[in-house]
């Protein structure tokens, strides 16, 4: 059972990560080859947050609803996709998917972002945005309290 904390937090993330497929839609439909070197960081920061607001649905199932910590040591960010999917909060078919994401997360962390490849993010982002968009509805499966609910980030925290 989900508290409304919880109910909140998760569809402020929600909320966010659509606007954020939003974003990187309409970069792939509005920007014409090639892109700049702006256009590709950007394009990559966006896809990087796309990746961290899974992590962010997990460690809040995890750790908010599931009570259990996990160690924040070289591995966390991996075992917390583990842990995922060892709770059922995860598309089994996405795990390529998300360990990619994952490995992009840390070149874009590192200061690797100005090396952004306009093919590669041309190619990774639709299949992360589908691998986010199976995300979303799986949680709302196992969690059908969230469907229908809206949470209004406030502006003045």
């Amino acid at each position: 059972m989900l508290s409304e904390s919880h109910k909140k937090s998760l569809c402020i993330v929600f909320e966010k990560s659509r606007r954020t497929v939003s974003e990187l839609q309409a970069t792939l439909q509005d920007i014409p080859a090639p892109w700049s070197l702006t256009i590709c960081a950007g394009a990559g920061m966006l896809l990087g947050d796309l990746y961290m607001s899974v992590e962010n649905i997990l460690r809040l199932l995890i750790e908010g609803v599931y009570k259990e910590k996990i160690a924040k040591d070289d591995s966390w960010h991996k075992r917390l996709v583990e842990v995922g999917n060892e709770k059922g909060l995860l598309p089994s078919d996405i795990e390529p998917t998300l360990s990619g994401m994952r490995r992009f997360r840390h070149r874009l962390t590192h200061g690797y972002g100005v090396e952004m490849d306009e093919a590669l993010l041309r190619e990774n982002i639709p299949e992360a945005i589908r691998a986010y968009e199976k995300v979303e509805t799986h949680i709302k499966s196992l969690f059908p309290e969230l469907n229908g609910w809206h949470a209004v980030e406030d502006s003045s925290e």
